[in-house]
């Protein structure tokens, strides 16, 4: 293999891994938000039972 093949193929190798990086950005910020989102979820539930004198600790 020549010296300009095997820089092509790290090239897209880079640029592969790259993609990924940023996909898995992207994932991280959206498990994040829903993450967040079912925080607030059982925390309203939760004011919701003691509003009704039915939570237990």
């Amino acid at each position: 293999m020549d010296t300009w093949t095997s820089l092509d193929i790290s090239a897209a190798a880079l640029k592969r891994a790259q993609k990924l990086r940023e996909e898995n950005d992207r994932f991280t910020k959206q498990a994040a938000a829903e993450l967040a989102r079912a925080r607030e979820l059982i925390a309203d539930i939760a004011d919701l039972l003691d509003a009704r004198g039915l939570r237990h600790r």
